[in-house]
């Protein structure tokens, strides 16, 4: 029976605040493997230090999991960099404990080994985290080897380590039972409260990240687990959501199976959501479809409306196809919530 715990901080401080999805689906899969874990959310915390030395001195972890959902703010203004934040963060675990402390998040993923030499954490997980973070709390547990664990970044022999890359299959995994966060309370502070209904993306846009943290193929969530994930949220009081896809409708055909099974399932009156996706592919039916099931506003990358800058850009669509997605919205009353647009030089 294991006894010593992983402890997961959300390192997010950052307003308005943002429901840490990646870290809950990496703590569930520890529960799941039959490892404890204890929470701690700076998000809620006054004094981050206080409460660092609080939890650490109840208990000694068995390793420290610390999630790094961006490396900087992605303003051309401020271009605050969060990592000496992480930083510090990683020194005070450092002087509290002597557990192993483990860097993950899509912040993490992108910028992997720079993130690991700035911040001097003892390894990263670059990529899925799910079965990287249970194959380190059982090697801690029975003193063996880490090398033949998938996605791991680490520091060996003064130089930067990568294993394996390897991908979780997400049609395998249950739905999330999403309750070690307080995700009513990001809700009521302004947040609507991710879910992922696939990662990855095979598209090749110049300037995107998401190929890099999450992959370049596309895996599928099942519907059916999808729509339980909304329902144990919903029974937490949650009801606003945004869908952390890189793009929904990418493919089309599982968006539209989304869709239905929210709307067999009845959530689309009681649910509101929001998501990202590309001008195209993009039809009426699944505008339609978007709007039963709850939809209540879309982020397209346009990006520009000019096709020889799209081309340069790598993206998938033409001024035609934004020409199209316009009438398809108007029609539909769906709402936009963002247009990216690069201005034609």
């Amino acid at each position: 029976m294991v006894t010593q715990t992983v402890m997961l901080i959300n390192a997010n401080v950052a307003r308005p605040p943002v429901s840490p999805v990646g870290l809950e689906y990496v703590g569930e899969a520890l529960v799941d493997a039959g490892i404890p874990v204890r929470i701690l959310d700076l998000s809620f915390e006054s004094d981050w230090t206080a409460s660092l030395q609080r939890e650490l001195r109840q208990n000694e972890p068995l390793a420290v999991g610390i999630s790094v959902r961006n490396t900087d703010d992605c303003s051309f203004i401020s271009r605050k960099s969060f990592l000496p934040w992480i930083r510090d963060v990683v020194s005070e675990v450092k002087h509290l404990s002597q557990a192993y402390i483990v860097l993950g998040g899509v912040g993490f993923s992108v910028l992997p080994e720079d993130t690991l030499r700035l911040t001097e954490a003892h390894f990263g997980v670059a990529g899925d985290g799910e079965e990287a973070i249970v194959g380190i709390a059982r090697c801690l547990i029975n003193n063996e080897e880490f090398s033949d664990l998938p996605n791991l970044v680490y520091l060996h022999e003064g130089n930067i380590t990568r294993s394996r890359k390897a991908y979780v299959n997400l049609a395998s995994l249950p739905a999330p039972r999403r309750q070690l966060f307080d995700n009513k309370k990001y809700e009521a502070l302004g947040a609507m409260v991710g879910i992922e209904t696939k990662r990855g993306c095979p598209r090749q846009c110049i300037f995107c990240a998401d190929p890099v943290a999450k992959g370049s193929t596309i895996r599928l969530r099942l519907p059916g687990t999808v729509v339980q994930e909304f329902k144990n949220l919903i029974t937490q009081g949650v009801t606003w959501f945004y869908l952390c896809d890189s793009e929904f409708n990418v493919p089309i055909l599982h968006a539209k199976e989304i869709c239905h099974a929210i709307i067999n399932a009845g959530l689309g009156d009681s649910i509101r959501w929001y998501c990202y996706c590309s001008p195209a592919p993009f039809d009426r039916e699944l505008a339609g479809l978007m709007r039963r099931a709850g939809c209540n506003g879309i982020c397209f990358g346009v990006d520009s409306l000019c096709d020889k800058q799209l081309l340069k850009l790598g993206c998938y669509h033409s001024t035609g196809d934004v020409v199209s997605l316009v009438s398809i919205l108007k029609d539909t009353v769906l709402y936009i919530t963002g247009f990216k647009i690069i201005k034609r030089e």
